[in-house]
């Protein structure tokens, strides 16, 4: 089996994701959150698979990429070497 990408969130997003999702109304929430789940298992299993290539950071080597299960977009990237996603955004289309 192959091991998966660590995925981990800046904090400046964590929080604002955290905050968007509190302001949504109860009864949108549950599917934001089954989006963000299904996000997340692509970005552990298969990063490059997911979304589209943005541009390439080559002097620190990631590729940053843009992922969407709707309603939830990710911006995110992927150093392959060391098989890390670091999110840098996630945002819910309204």
């Amino acid at each position: 089996m192959v091991e998966p990408y660590r995925v981990d969130m800046l904090t400046q997003a964590s929080k604002a994701f955290d905050a968007a999702l509190a302001a949504l109304p109860p009864e949108k929430r549950l599917p934001v959150l089954v989006a963000t789940a299904r996000a997340f298992h692509r970005l552990k299993t298969a990063p490059f698979e997911f979304g589209e290539e943005l541009y390439d950071l080559k002097a620190i080597g990631l590729q940053v990429r843009v992922g969407i299960v709707l309603p939830v977009v990710i911006h995110y990237g992927t150093d392959a070497t060391n098989r890390i996603v670091i999110i840098h955004t996630v945002a819910i289309m309204s």
